[in-house]
């Protein structure tokens, strides 16, 4: 998604922690948070509804895809979890996108970051990280059930996650360069104090000439 021309546009957040980050480093406007939650939101709505609506038994088998604490752990441990590996999540986004040697590979380092805490994590929190990605079959199957701290825990880590990289910058990491997970420079870019390369463009996008 991140690589596709509609992630070099929009950014490719999808997750509401991470637009949450962005926002508190400087580098979304208030509205296009609100719009970004919004739409996270949503999206995680119509996925789960359309994967019920679609797959039915198969859905229900894997309980429409709510994350629930893994049995047997405590409720202070799975929150401890989403919240530990949200902050990790974040702050390494933020660490590729803070690097212009790093940046274009933010996508892989992403996919398989969570692919590996989806392979620790999965069993014991459900490997949320994300609370639209939550929120969206708690809707669809209204089932609420400690569904609190899949709310809570990502944008604390989120925040944890941001304190973390400030303090970076006593080893010379200063500033977020670009608030998109794939930064292409000849993209329509909404976002604020971006210092990553960017073309001229007009209202509508296109390239302007030097």
């Amino acid at each position: 998604m991140a690589i596709s021309p509609l992630g070099k546009l929009s950014g490719a957040h999808i997750n509401p922690a991470v637009s949450l980050a962005f926002w508190l480093q400087g580098k979304m406007h208030r509205h296009d948070l609100v719009g970004y939650i919004a739409s996270q939101i949503l999206g995680a709505v119509l996925g789960a509804g359309l994967a019920v609506l679609i797959w039915r038994e198969r859905a229900a088998s894997v309980h429409n895809g709510v994350t629930v604490p893994g049995v047997g752990y405590p409720i202070w441990s799975v929150f401890l979890i989403e919240m530990g590996f949200t902050c990790l999540l974040v702050l390494a986004i933020f660490l590729f996108v803070s690097s212009h040697r790093l940046m274009r590979w933010t996508p892989l380092m992403t996919w398989m970051l969570v692919a590996l805490i989806y392979w620790q994590a999965a069993p014991i929190s459900g490997a949320s990280l994300n609370p639209a990605r939550s929120f969206g079959p708690a809707l669809v199957s209204w089932f609420w059930y400690d569904q609190w701290l899949y709310y809570l825990a990502s944008p604390i880590g989120a925040l944890l996650a941001i304190v973390l990289f400030r303090s970076l910058s006593l080893v010379g990491i200063n500033d977020v360069l670009t608030a998109k997970m794939f930064h292409a420079p000849r993209y329509r870019c909404i976002f604020k104090d971006v210092k990553a390369p960017l073309l001229n463009t007009d209202q509508h996008g296109k390239l302007i000439e030097p």
